[in-house]
């Protein structure tokens, strides 16, 4: 776990708290976090969704197939 929040600290995404074993998300934090949980919306559980038709996997398939020459 230091090493977790040493890392978040050195980036700038949270800060800790003078005389305590607290910590703070800084607003640089906040819009990360905003950030990731967006695209996970958006873009990974839109694009899982899309790997259950069967149609969009065979063109996939096809497009990843290798290239005869």
């Amino acid at each position: 776990m230091t090493y977790h929040l040493r890392r978040l600290r050195l980036r700038g995404l949270i800060t800790r708290l003078p005389r305590t074993h607290r910590y703070e998300v800084t607003n640089k934090g906040h819009r990360a976090a905003l950030f990731y949980t967006t695209s996970l919306a958006r873009v990974i559980r839109r694009t899982a969704t899309d790997l259950d038709n069967p149609r969009l996997l065979a063109k996939l398939a096809k497009a990843l197939a290798p290239t005869e020459t």
